[in-house]
């Protein structure tokens, strides 16, 4: 995967898939609805305590969350995704890598799709970041630990079931 060269002094990674009852490109074709599936869920009301006390933490003056899910992402170099995100490299089919960062943290993240047997695809998702790791970014950092691989696995689901629907 291209994201794996990313970040090497990370600190914090983390691998994620789903198996996906779908062809590669069916999910590579639902990918972009990521934000749009996620802010109609349960999922989000869930979700935006931790996310805007991350927010608060990391000091962002405007809370770009609140606009998360208005629309559909792109998909080309440069573009900037629920203002957290960069895309930063594009394998159409196959793999996006995103990247940010903020005063706490740097980071990459990607969707990687690979073709299985009959049909079917594994989706995967990797994170890898570098935490400041004094004061604030330690505790930052302890909250990524318990929250992102929760997001994440929602994520994939959404995704998954997107797909599978046809």
């Amino acid at each position: 995967m291209i994201v794996d060269a990313y970040q090497p002094d990370a600190n914090f990674i983390s691998a994620r898939h789903v198996e996906v009852a779908a062809a590669p490109e069916r999910v590579w074709e639902v990918l972009p609805e990521l934000p749009v599936l996620l802010r109609n869920s349960r999922w989000a009301k869930v979700a935006a305590l931790p996310l805007l006390v991350a927010a608060l933490l990391r000091r962002d003056r405007a809370l770009v969350a609140l606009d998360f899910g208005r629309r559909q992402w792109t998909y080309r170099d440069g573009e900037v995704l629920g203002g957290a995100f960069s895309v930063d490299r594009v394998e159409p089919g196959k793999e996006v890598v995103l990247i940010g960062h903020h005063r706490i943290a740097d980071y990459a993240t990607n969707f990687y799709i690979e073709p299985m047997a009959g049909g079917r695809s594994r989706l995967y998702n990797v994170t890898r970041a570098k935490f400041r790791t004094t004061g604030l970014g330690r505790i930052y950092l302890a909250g990524v630990r318990v929250f992102h691989n929760l997001y994440v696995d929602r994520w994939l689901q959404a995704l998954k079931r997107r797909a599978e629907d046809g």
